[in-house]
């Protein structure tokens, strides 16, 4: 009993010694799982933003479209180059005559949209109203595979019309009263403007 009070004090030390390594690990463990804890919490949102509902903007109100008769007096189009008949400058005027004054028309041919908003060409307005509007595509795409493509009859690029294309035309006609119609149709381009 004498003996193992008096090796007590020699191996008190090493007890130490393994409580402070002990309390290092607890310590150690401890940090890890508050790291491992706070990234979650600042990477989780990021990565599940997906998830999370958000309010949708509203969305805007789809353009009824109605039969090109109820919408439509009268169109033209054809090629606007200074010299007759040439494709190189690759413009295009449109002019659309309305049943009803109208506040603006847009046109859309394939992937392209434009105004028909030129000041010189479009009819006269009466309290912001019009009944004919008229605009420019340039490039128009005369060349290539495109909804204008056209195939010259002549040299240097001459067209008289003799193999006509016709691509759909889609117009959205904003109404005296603010409102909006769309309406498709095919026009004829012809070899002159003006």
């Amino acid at each position: 009993m004498g003996d193992a009070l008096a090796s007590r004090p020699a191996l008190d030390p090493l007890f130490d010694e393994a409580h402070r390594r002990a309390r290092r690990r607890r310590i150690a463990l401890a940090t890890g799982v508050a790291v491992a804890a706070v990234a979650t919490v600042v990477l989780w949102p990021s990565s599940h933003r997906s998830e999370v509902p958000h309010p949708e903007a509203p969305r805007p109100a789809a353009i009824p479209t109605v039969r090109p008769k109820r919408v439509v007096k009268d169109v033209y189009m054809g090629v606007s180059c200074r010299t007759p008949n040439r494709l190189g400058c690759d413009r295009m005027g449109l002019a659309i005559w309305t049943k009803h004054p109208a506040r603006s028309i847009r046109a859309t041919i394939g992937a392209r949209s434009f105004a028909l908003d030129d000041r010189q060409w479009s009819g006269p307005a009466r309290h912001g109203l019009r009944r004919m509007f008229a605009g420019f595509l340039q490039p128009a795409g005369f060349q290539g595979d495109g909804p204008l493509a056209v195939e010259p009859d002549g040299p240097g690029g001459q067209w008289e019309g003799e193999h006509p294309t016709d691509p759909r035309v889609r117009l959205v006609i904003t109404r005296a009263d603010g409102s909006r119609r769309a309406t498709t149709l095919r026009i004829s381009l012809s070899p002159g403007w003006g």
